[in-house]
């Protein structure tokens, strides 16, 4: 069991480039830009893994449970066992993946290795030089393109100089006036209509319904303020969807949709599971 824990989360850097552990906190990818060495020579960039308390990411219960297809409560107590094996008297040793000591994080050779496959390599680079001759040319010709392009825009605009716009002329005899009698012209206009206005009705909300029996969750987080600073920035990025959390053991669970039909659930994950790889339909026991 020990060993499986630890390859989900080797799997999870390699594809997400972070996992939080909770209660614990985060091992992250961290990513360094390449730069340029010595000799007209490029670094390429290079990983290597980091560690905060404070960082957020997909948690590892959430990852057990879509993995190994347990519900939320038998993650939890996968984790925990596996939590009890890990630690030692120095902090956390990961096997494949790295040892947490306090608030430092050693990595893993191998591991780090696979992030870097080519990475750290020095690519030479050759620099041409340009004589000043062919960059007098260069800007000469740049100029004379642009003197043409001006002298273009200027014929078009003359030529176009003789369209106007053509405005009907309504004669201010409408009312011939003889002596004290006025001749009133009788006013054909057509009534004016007033613009259709399309009544867009708002979405409806999913949280008011009292019949939830299953949760779409796409995250889990050990606080109740995590809980909501993560749906404060779902929010941002899903304008169309709506956000809510409710308590999931010792976690707070973040869910979009939920519904009284677990083929509901199963459809919107199908629908978006591109912009939730960790998302998982959560069925309480009595509703099994």
């Amino acid at each position: 069991m020990v060993g499986e824990v630890n390859k989900l989360i080797y799997n999870a850097l390699l594809r997400h480039g972070a996992v939080a552990i909770p209660g614990v906190g985060t091992i992250f990818v961290e990513r360094t830009a390449a730069c340029y060495g010595s000799h007209n020579r490029v670094v390429a960039p290079c990983y290597s893994l980091n560690f905060s308390t404070t960082r957020e990411a997909v948690s590892l219960i959430d990852i057990i449970s879509s993995e190994a297809s347990v519900d939320i409560e038998q993650s939890q107590d996968i984790f925990e066992r596996w939590l009890e094996k890990v630690r030692t008297s120095h902090g956390i040793e990961i096997c494949g993946v790295g040892t947490i000591n306090h608030k430092s994080f050693v990595a893993d050779e191998a591991l780090l290795a696979a992030l870097n496959i080519g990475g750290g390599e020095q690519i030479n680079i050759t620099k041409k030089r340009k004589s000043r001759r062919g960059l007098v040319l260069g800007l000469m010709i740049s100029l004379v393109a642009v003197a043409v392009s001006l002298y273009n825009n200027m014929e078009k605009l003359a030529s176009n100089e003789h369209i106007q716009d053509v405005v009907e002329i309504i004669p201010d005899d409408t009312f011939e006036e003889q002596g004290s009698e006025q001749y009133v012209v009788e006013d054909t206009t057509e009534p004016v209509t007033e613009p259709i206005i399309d009544v867009v009705e708002p979405i409806s909300d999913w949280r008011d319904n009292n019949d939830i029996r299953h949760w779409v969750v796409v995250g889990s987080y050990s606080t109740q303020e995590n809980a909501e600073r993560a749906i404060s920035d779902l929010e941002k990025r899903y304008s169309d969807m709506l956000f809510t959390y409710f308590k999931l053991g010792s976690m707070y669970a973040v869910s979009p949709f939920g519904s009284a039909d677990k083929a509901d659930c199963e459809m919107f994950i199908s629908e978006y599971k591109d912009s939730f790889p960790q998302v998982w339909v959560y069925t309480p026991k009595q509703y099994k």
